[in-house]
C-alpha cells in the first residue's frame, strides 16, 4: 500500500506498507525500491510531471552521497576515528582496526559507490544501510580477538603474494615539450669510417702517380730534327755558297 499527500499544501513524506513477498516482488520483479515507487506515485498524484521525470544523473549523485555518508558515519561510530572508507584495500582497514562490514547486498559489487552506474543497485545498497531491522542492516561490527588475528594473517599473506611494488615511469603526455625538442634537434653527423694501413698505402701511391702525371704535362716538348729538315739546311748552305762565288 502507498500513502501520499493529496496536493502540495501538505508536507509529509509518502509511506509504504508491504508484505515480505510483495517487497521481494518489487525489488526482483519490478526492479524498484518501494520507497522510490512511493515517491513516483506521490509525484503523479500531485500532478508534478516534471518532478516525476527526475534527472537521472542527479538521482545517482544524491544516492551515492548518502551511501558514502552512511558508511563513513558507521565507521566513525565504531572506531571513534575519522577514517576514510577503503574498498580496494579493505583488508588493511580490517586488519588495522579490528572491524568488519556485514550484510553487504550479494547482488551489489563491493566497490566504491562512485563506480556503480546502476541506480537500482545503489538503491539496494542504501536500503541495506538504512534497514530498520538491525539483524539485516548492512553495518560495521567489532571482530573478536580470534577473528582479528585471522584477518591480520590474511592481510600479511596477501601482501607477500603481491610482492614489492614495481616502480613505473611517469608517462609523457602527447602535447609535452620534450617531443617537439627531440623532433627539431639536428641529426648527428656520421663519423668517417677508419681506414686500414693497406688503404692508406694505396692512397699514397695514387697521389704520387697523379703528381707525376701533372709534372709530365707541364714540361715543354723538345724540338726534334727530322731527315728532311737536315736536307733543307744543307741545300740552303750550298745555295748561299754558290751565290758568293758568282759575286766574286
Amino acid at each position: 500500500m502507498f500513502f501520499s499527500k493529496p496536493d502540495k499544501k501538505f508536507n509529509f513524506p509518502p509511506q509504504t506498507v508491504t508484505t515480505e513477498k510483495a517487497h521481494r516482488f518489487l525489488i526482483h520483479g519490478v526492479k524498484k525500491i518501494p520507497a522510490d515507487l512511493a515517491t513516483e506515485f506521490e509525484l503523479f498524484v500531485v500532478g508534478d510531471i516534471e518532478g516525476l521525470v527526475l534527472n537521472h544523473n542527479e538521482r545517482l549523485s544524491n544516492t551515492k552521497g548518502r551511501i558514502s555518508k552512511a558508511l563513513k558515519a558507521g565507521l566513525f561510530e565504531i572506531t571513534g576515528k575519522d577514517l576514510q572508507m577503503q574498498y580496494e584495500n579493505h583488508l588493511k582497514l580490517v586488519s588495522d582496526y579490528g572491524v568488519a562490514l556485514k550484510n553487504w547486498p550479494t547482488t551489489v559489487q563491493f566497490t566504491n559507490p562512485s563506480k556503480i552506474g546502476s541506480l537500482f543497485q545503489l538503491k539496494l545498497l542504501l536500503e541495506a544501510l538504512t534497514d530498520p531491522n538491525a539483524a539485516k542492516r548492512c553495518q560495521w561490527y567489532p571482530l573478536s580477538e580470534e577473528e582479528w588475528e585471522k584477518k591480520k594473517q590474511e592481510y600479511q599473506e596477501a601482501m607477500k603474494s603481491k610482492g614489492p611494488k614495481k616502480r613505473t615511469r611517469r608517462p609523457i603526455s602527447d602535447d609535452s615539450d620534450d617531443e617537439s625538442v627531440t623532433a627539431e634537434s639536428p641529426a648527428k653527423k656520421k663519423k668517417a669510417a677508419k681506414t686500414s694501413a693497406g688503404d692508406k698505402e694505396n692512397q699514397r701511391t695514387d697521389s704520387g702517380q697523379r703528381k707525376k702525371k701533372s709534372k709530365d704535362t707541364n714540361k715543354k716538348p723538345k724540338d726534334t730534327v727530322t731527315e728532311k729538315d737536315k736536307d733543307k739546311r744543307i741545300k740552303k748552305k750550298d745555295k748561299k755558297a754558290g751565290e758568293q762565288k758568282i759575286v766574286q
